[in-house]
């Protein structure tokens, strides 16, 4: 496996990071409902998130353009238990994560595999089993199993995170991206909103783009923006049930010029996104949550004292899906 390859792979290791049965609407038109997450000490929630789609690398190798088409397919499992909650309704959340699996191929050529077993990460290409790189962008198992603890806020917003899981997950595009935009992917204005009722969310926050701690970290400066609006309040299971449809983007502010430090270093990045969550009003969580990624970036791979220009472009498809424990 060459150093270039290995740096494709800590890029998409980075990049890897989100049916309900028919219901009846409920609330009647112009009757408006506090959206708010609602933390109960002790509350176990396990979450299942799958992602697949197509990805277009770039390269520029001794002046020469390559183009490298990528297919991948992800899956994975994490619980969050709430150990604190303050009087402001804001709660501690420690979320791990139990399994993950993905699947990529390049040039159909090469089928990499990717998968967390028994606490240890390994990795599989055309069917052999490798040894994990050792080497700055490339996960370690501690690196992904490590818990996360985030506060948060009811209105969704993640007040303060900590871990290395968190900054392994939030570098994924789409993934990350919803995780800026709120809790879970979604962010709750304070007033009350009736079906059909919109609001908008912006705010700047530092993206990790590389893993922390093994020389491939560095942050980039990313301008988050969602327009949301709650289409409907449905029931299921004596449940009301909201319908939040969400579009979003994250850029880099007008006039930045990126950055990164690490391994990466970011020139211009888009990345747009669209949702449907539903969210249960009662319970005050979150049950699914299905959306497109879409996806454009402009970067360079920093690799012995070499820079060599990169782009990449893809459309991402992602799921997550939200049972407590005994439910």
């Amino acid at each position: 496996m060459t150093k270039t390859t290995r740096g494709v792979l800590g890029l998409l290791a980075v990049v890897s990071g989100a049916a309900l049965c028919i219901a009846r609407p409920i609330a009647a038109q112009g009757e408006a409902v506090t959206l708010a997450y609602k933390f109960k000490m002790g509350r176990t929630v396990h979450s299942t998130m799958t992602m697949n789609g197509k990805l277009d690398m770039g390269l520029n190798l001794g002046g020469a353009q390559q183009q490298l088409p990528i297919t991948m397919d992800m899956t994975a499992r994490a619980t969050q238990k709430v150990t604190a909650v303050g009087e402001d309704g804001a709660g501690t959340v420690n979320q791990t994560i139990d399994g993950m699996k993905m699947d990529m191929a390049m040039l159909n050529m090469f089928k990499i595999t990717m998968e967390l077993e028994n606490g240890e990460l390994v990795l599989s290409v055309n069917g052999q089993k490798q040894a994990v790189p050792n080497m700055p962008g490339i996960p370690t198992a501690k690196d992904i199993t490590e818990p996360t603890v985030m506060k948060v806020a009811p209105t969704g917003k993640v007040l303060s995170t900590m871990g290395g899981a968190s900054k392994f997950l939030s570098s994924v595009p789409g993934g990350g991206a919803a995780q800026f935009a709120g809790f879970g992917g979604l962010a709750f204005p304070a007033e009350a909103k009736a079906v059909g009722q919109s609001w908008d969310t912006r705010d700047t926050v530092q993206m990790p783009f590389g893993i922390p701690g093994q020389g491939g970290g560095g942050n980039v400066p990313v301008e988050v923006t969602t327009h949301n609006t709650l289409k409907s309040i449905d029931q299921k299971a004596g449940h009301r049930i909201a319908v939040i449809d969400t579009t979003g983007k994250v850029a880099l502010p007008r006039g930045a010029k990126g950055g990164g430090g690490g391994m990466f270093d970011v020139s211009a990045m888009t990345i747009s996104f669209t949702s449907t969550s539903q969210f249960d009003l009662d319970q005050g969580e979150p049950t699914s949550q299905n959306g497109n990624v879409t996806m454009n970036m402009t970067l360079s791979l920093n690799q012995n004292g070499q820079k060599i220009a990169m782009d990449m472009k893809g459309d991402l498809k992602i799921g997550t899906t939200y049972a407590a424990s005994g439910e």
